[in-house]
């Protein structure tokens, strides 16, 4: 359950005064989402990158002829942006070679995005774990662990679901929590 308050989120999704430029061109920006716009609708694993890779301002890149990826080739139209968080250290896709583009982004896959977008900041990790639901041997417990100290969390105070799936919503609001140095 998101407990963000709509209007907040809202406020990217209408482009209404008080959002950041490069919060508006990350997460509105075609082809992220097309009106009207969905946020509740999960994010894409795609999605998430190329609004981090606008949100870095969009650098240079260089590609390779061959895709590290089978399911990305040279041609997607995001080649770029996977490429680029591959480089940056943000994701280097699944163990099965895929890079699953149009999978929903996960708790546990965003709080490692942000988390290595951020440069993987130091982080004292608690014995006991900050979330009823994961333990201090959790996949991501270093990444979900740093966005909850850093007050990025908004789900659940007590919950991370690791497995649920990120809203359109939820990421603006990650974003701009993320850049007003939350």
């Amino acid at each position: 359950m998101c407990a963000i308050v709509p209007h907040t989120a809202m406020r990217f999704f209408g482009l209404r005064s008080g959002s950041s430029s490069i919060a508006r061109t990350a997460i509105t920006a075609p082809p992220m989402l097309t009106p009207p716009p969905r946020p509740y609708d999960a994010i894409t694993r795609e999605q998430s990158v190329v609004a981090l890779y606008r949100l870095a301002g969009s650098p240079q890149v260089t590609l390779p002829q061959e895709s590290p990826y089978v399911d990305v080739t040279p041609e997607h139209p995001h080649y770029r942006e996977i490429i680029w968080a591959r480089e940056r250290g943000i994701s280097f896709g699944w163990s099965d070679g895929y890079f699953h583009p149009e999978a929903a982004a996960s708790h546990a896959s965003m709080a490692a995005f942000l988390y290595r977008y951020a440069g993987e900041p130091g982080v004292n990790l608690p014995e006991q774990s900050l979330y009823a639901d994961m333990t201090a041997d959790s996949p991501f417990y270093r990444e979900s662990t740093w966005l909850k100290k850093k007050g990025l969390v908004f789900w659940s105070e007590s919950w991370f679901q690791p497995d649920g799936a990120v809203t359109r919503a939820d990421f603006a609001e990650l974003i701009y929590q993320y850049e007003q140095g939350k």
